[in-house]
């Protein structure tokens, strides 16, 4: 991917391990943050999945959903779920594992959500 930012702003072309330290725990805070921002309700669905936020070239919330019932529910509040992170990023996605590895996951931009 070509950047177009001052040499300055640019990642570091080679990482260290406190470049690694600060990445875990920038990555620890924005999945503490979107957690804190959920309802009480979405904070219960949350928590039937595994999730994680992803930082890459695009913030993405991944769900792991070990049951069909889980990945229902996520998946019928996925829009309030994308409200909650389109705050940290309107580029933002979410993406949903179904339990059956044979499926591929569903994935939604944050700025997608209207559709839904």
């Amino acid at each position: 991917m070509p950047y177009s930012l001052p040499p300055e702003d640019l990642p570091p072309a080679v990482t260290t391990e406190l470049d690694t330290a600060l990445q875990r725990q920038l990555i620890a805070s924005v999945n503490q943050h979107f957690f804190e921002a959920c309802s009480g309700a979405l904070q219960a669905i949350i928590m039937q999945c595994e999730w994680k936020i992803h930082m890459a070239e695009v913030l993405t919330l991944v769900f792991r959903c070990h049951d069909m019932r889980s990945n229902w529910q996520v998946l019928n509040h996925i829009t309030p779920i994308a409200e909650r992170l389109a705050q940290f990023s309107e580029q933002a996605k979410v993406k949903v594992y179904p339990p059956s590895r044979a499926e591929p996951p569903l994935e939604m931009r944050v700025d997608e959500r209207s559709v839904y």
